[in-house]
């Protein structure tokens, strides 16, 4: 994301001059984070609860993680990483796991020193690129945010 520190700085004297574009990047990022997060927290279950300038964390549906059987598993218990590989298969929606920029659920030393470490721990986030894509992507993510809730067992529920 970020480019090295040389570069920038021997390109710092240009950036008066790219000033227009980055108040008109800067506004079509904005726009783009709210219709996402619009989008999104229009469906049942579903939560924006971060964003940034490119990316956004996003909750799925309680009722996902202990979904296995609608999976064929025998697991009590799902995790971010078992989302986003059905939301990718099923859906065509492509995310990343909450639990790729964690430390491993298992890692009690580690989840000790993480403020709020409980919370985060029950792995229940993904991790969606919102930058890089044209309002259109993002509207279709709706519907198949819907789509993932039937195949989930949750039709018409709230999450």
């Amino acid at each position: 994301i970020c480019p090295p520190r040389p570069p920038q700085i021997a390109l710092s004297p240009l950036l008066s001059s790219l000033r227009p574009d980055l108040l008109t990047s800067s506004a079509e990022l904005a726009h783009r984070r709210k219709l996402f997060i619009t989008t999104v927290d229009r469906v049942p279950g579903w939560s924006v609860v971060s964003t940034g300038g490119f990316f956004a964390y996003v909750q799925f549906p309680d009722h996902y993680l202990t979904a296995g059987s609608v999976l064929g598993l025998k697991r009590k218990r799902l995790g971010s990483e078992d989302v986003a590989r059905v939301m990718a298969v099923q859906c065509g929606v492509i995310c990343l796991p909450g639990s790729f920029f964690m430390p491993r659920v298992a890692d009690d030393e580690a989840w000790n020193q993480v403020m709020g470490g409980e919370v985060l721990r029950e792995d229940k986030w993904l991790r969606f690129a919102v930058a890089n894509v044209e309002d259109e992507v993002v509207l279709q993510l709706g519907p198949r945010l819907k789509q993932m809730n039937e195949f989930m067992g949750m039709a018409g529920e709230e999450g």
